[in-house]
């Protein structure tokens, strides 16, 4: 510990000012955000193009220039005293990775996106994606268990929400609403979330937001760079650590690469109360990445395999309607399912999944700092889902999706310097098989059927800037060709059908700045999203979420329009922001309980059936921060929501409820802590479910009681304590090491979240203590 770096009392009184200047055309640059994340400090530049933050204390920072239209920068400052730092920007355009120095572009100027940082991620390390994003206001989790999270973003999820994992769109089985997203997020330095529909630049699939995931840019580094992270939870006993390595080959110049490792394993976890069966999981995943660049060119290589292991808990798969009908609701599920004794080993049932991404991209520089991307991706998902042995039946439900991906984005020189723009082209070869072969299933027990599906999409999107005003506008025309094939049950007769759709849609954004404190931000968006598989030909059990599932063929397409205005004010001591949104979806497709049960080979389970209507999204998130204090702060995030069933008259189900967090948060200057945090989240009961039933089920012999239109009542309200400590070291040698340790649920409270499927048989976990380490040198 001798060789630990101590600083005297801080001085808070430094500041850093500078200019930001475009480089191709020496003009400057109204309105970029410059951050210094560490500090919770952030201005945007002035008419002048110059800015000024005050007020911060010394020591090395991070600060990161962001603006809409050109390559982020991020910077490593030490300050003392007053400090000078102009930036050259270079033009860029709304693409997802383009040649930007390591952060990610602001990509709507109405300003419904949030950043986590790596710093922020390091705080969460261990927890599961879903889970990492609840921090955000406006981002939910909807929940099988405590093992697997899927991310709900003003009330939508699955094929809605689309994922972009480094530069790829994620495909696999998203549309399982325990089919969480299969990737690593010890890899991943920043993410990104843009709420509200996206859907003129990535697709139809993004009718509801938008999750960029991005590791480190590659870049030249004369040794070997390394960092470790390492956790323990005392609830399962979860275990985890990950490693990256990345360098240069010195013999071939411009050649830089990098390695990542991970793995985890936890065991049976325990609400207050009582421990949960087969609850345990295990993880192991890897990737390697490879840069080369030469002259105005860079080629980039990527590849990661992502392999998991999930219990499912042993009280949601019930052997009989009777008992269905017993365990749901019951206050503790039946001693066979709490056992007393820890347990890492995973029984049936249980999840295996296997996801490999693969990706090449090649960005090319051409004439007048216009540019041209190139990307292909190619993605293999499996996933085996094993069911409890059911007397001398053993059977699992068992998904194959290979999925090829390309855009190629082309990025034009500026027009009379003030309007940028870019054009961009993509198309999705995916293919699903079952069973069989992808045109010969051979089995009709599938929950869905052998597919396959491509998609062409065109886009163009112009952005026009002058001063402190900003706009922007963009279309997209997208075609999916969609061919299933099927027996039908008690049937040998293969059936195909194709369906074809089509849509135009399109984008229109505004913001304007005043007085350097205020900006105020519209959006509006047209979006679609056509009948995916599972939605029209689902029928068997959802293994993972203890369901069973039935679709509807004759579904239609969903056309959504949406209004969002954001208000953000920023100054010394306190920041406000609020955003609004208003959107209509006609034939929104949604999930519903039947009230039958249905008895199979895998067991008894409540019957869920999709179903469409028009319907209303209304909601809010607003977010307050107070810094008067340089160490203390307090900030507060409030999401309120409001979904109808416009064509039932009542509330739709299955909707996030409204919901408060406040972080107390104190950093010492000279201590044996660094940070001290306090966290309190409070989540309403939701009030607003149907009232009645969607299905009519009066003629059913296996029928379950349903409360309105649920098997059961929402849950009550609740309150969650956190606490967290942190100390950070520094050695001359620049190696750092963060050792962060946080209880979670600190009072051990019990409760039921009403977006946990599993809340209808048991609760959710209790207090949980964990152990983080970060390492890097």
């Amino acid at each position: 510990m001798s060789n630990l770096t101590f600083g005297q009392t801080l001085n808070c009184t430094c500041f850093v000012k500078g200019k930001i200047i475009d480089r191709q055309s020496g003009e400057v640059v109204v309105g970029a955000l410059v951050e210094i994340s560490a500090q919770k400090k952030a201005t945007f530049t002035n008419k002048n193009g110059e800015y000024l933050i005050e007020n911060v204390c010394e020591g090395k920072y991070e600060m990161n220039i962001r603006i809409l239209g050109y390559d982020s920068q991020k910077l490593e400052v030490n300050l003392e005293h007053e400090n000078t730092h102009d930036f050259n920007l270079n033009e860029s355009e709304i693409h997802l990775d383009g040649i930007n120095i390591s952060a990610k572009r602001i990509e709507n100027i109405s300003g419904n996106e949030k950043q986590l940082s790596s710093e922020q991620l390091n705080k969460l390390t261990g927890q599961n994606l879903a889970t990492i994003l609840t921090s955000i206001s406006g981002i939910s989790i909807i929940q099988t268990g405590s093992s697997i999270g899927k991310p709900v973003i003003h009330g939508m999820h699955s094929n809605r929400i689309l994922t972009i994992n480094n530069g790829i769109r994620h495909e696999a089985q998203q549309w399982g609403n325990e089919h969480a997203p299969e990737i690593d997020p010890f890899l991943a330095k920043q993410i990104t979330i843009i709420k509200g529909a996206k859907s003129v630049r990535y697709g139809p699939e993004a009718i509801g937001g938008v999750i960029v995931i991005e590791p480190n840019e590659l870049k030249h580094l004369d040794k070997i760079q390394t960092e470790i992270n390492q956790f323990f939870m005392s609830n399962g006993l979860q275990n985890g650590v990950s490693g990256i390595v990345e360098s240069c080959f010195h013999k071939i110049r411009g050649l830089d690469w990098r390695v990542q490792a991970s793995t985890k394993k936890g065991g049976n976890t325990s609400t207050p109360l009582y421990n949960l069966a087969n609850t345990g999981s295990q993880e192991f995943n890897f990737s390697l990445g490879a840069k080369y660049s030469r002259k105005k060119t860079d080629l980039n290589l990527f590849f990661s395999q992502f392999n998991s292991k999930i219990g499912i808990f042993s009280g949601a798969h019930i052997g009989n309607t009777t008992d269905l009908a017993l365990a749901i609701g019951r206050e503790k599920p039946l001693d066979v399912y709490t056992p007393e004794t820890f347990s890492y080993k995973i029984n049936k049932p249980y999840q295996d999944i296997q996801h490999s991404l693969f990706k090449l991209k090649l960005n090319q520089l051409l004439s007048n700092n216009q540019n041209l991307q190139i990307t292909f991706g190619q993605q293999y998902n499996f996933r085996a889902e094993v069911d409890a042995l059911r007397g001398d039946r053993n059977t699992a439900q068992v998904f194959k999706i290979n999925t090829n991906t390309l855009e190629v984005l082309f990025n034009h020189k500026p027009i009379i310097k003030r309007i940028s723009g870019n054009i961009g082209l993509n198309g999705l070869y995916q293919y699903n098989i079952s069973t069989g072969s992808i045109n010969v299933p051979q089995k009709s027990n599938v929950l869905i059927p052998n597919y396959t599906n491509f998609t062409i999409g065109a886009f163009w999107i112009e952005r026009y800037v002058k001063g402190d005003f900003e706009l922007e506008a963009g279309m997209r025309f997208d075609k999916r060709f969609l061919d299933v094939y099927y027996l039908k049950r008690l049937q040998n007769q293969i059936s195909n059908e194709y369906f074809g759709n089509q849509n135009l849609t399109n984008t229109f954004s505004i913001s304007r700045i005043f007085k350097n404190r205020v900006k105020l931000g519209y959006n509006f968006a047209t979006a679609w999203k056509p009948p995916v598989v599972n939605e029209m030909f689902s029928d068997g059990v959802h293994h993972g979420s203890a369901s069973y599932e039935v679709g509807d063929v004759n579904l239609k397409t969903e056309k959504a329009i949406e209004n969002s205005i954001v208000l953000n004010f920023s100054d010394k001591f306190y920041q406000f922001e609020v955003l609004g949104y208003f959107n209509y979806l006609r034939n929104y497709v949604f999930l519903a309980p039947t009230g039958n049960s249905v008895l199979t080979i895998r067991g008894a389970f409540p019957e869920f059936k999709y179903t469409q209507t028009n319907a209303r999204f209304v909601g809010f998130d607003i977010s307050n921060t107070i810094s008067k204090f340089q160490k203390f702060t307090v900030s507060n995030q409030l999401s309120l929501l409001w979904a109808d069933d416009l064509t039932r008259n009542q509330p739709l189900i299955f909707i996030p409820a409204n919901k408060s967090e406040t972080v107390i948060n104190y950093k010492f200057n000279k201590s044996w802590l660094s940070e001290i945090s306090l966290n309190h989240r409070f989540v309403a009961k939701q009030n607003r479910t149907p009232q009645s039933q969607i299905f009519d089920n009066s003629n059913s012999e296996t029928a379950l009681k349903l409360i309105g239109g649920d098997y059961l009542a929402a849950p009550e309200s609740y309150n969650l304590f956190d606490l967290s400590v942190s100390k950070n070291y520094k050695f001359k040698s620049l190696s750092t090491i963060n050792i962060i340790l946080e209880c979670k649920n600190v009072l051990n409270t019990q409760y039921r979240d009403y977006l946990n499927r599993f809340r209808y048989f048991t609760d959710d976990i209790g207090r949980n203590f964990s152990l983080r380490t970060n390492i890097n040198f």
